[in-house]
């Protein structure tokens, strides 16, 4: 994971494959965010935030 500075979205990350072991913080965590935001219908500054890469990279670094 990298982190940018000079975006709006700086956790961005790249989903080309992804693996975890069971019960992993981060994506339980992901998986938690997702929820919240398709319960409150939130968009995000960009398409990737409500589900996608950066949702995902917020889940890292909050674990």
């Amino acid at each position: 994971m990298f982190r940018d500075l000079l975006s709006s979205t700086p956790w961005d990350t790249s989903l080309g494959v992804v693996a975890a072991p069971m019960r992993h913080r981060a994506m339980a965590k992901a998986i938690e965010l997702v929820c919240a935001n398709v319960k409150r219908e939130y968009y995000g500054p960009t398409a990737l935030c409500p589900t996608g890469p950066t949702l995902f990279g917020k889940a890292i670094a909050m674990t």
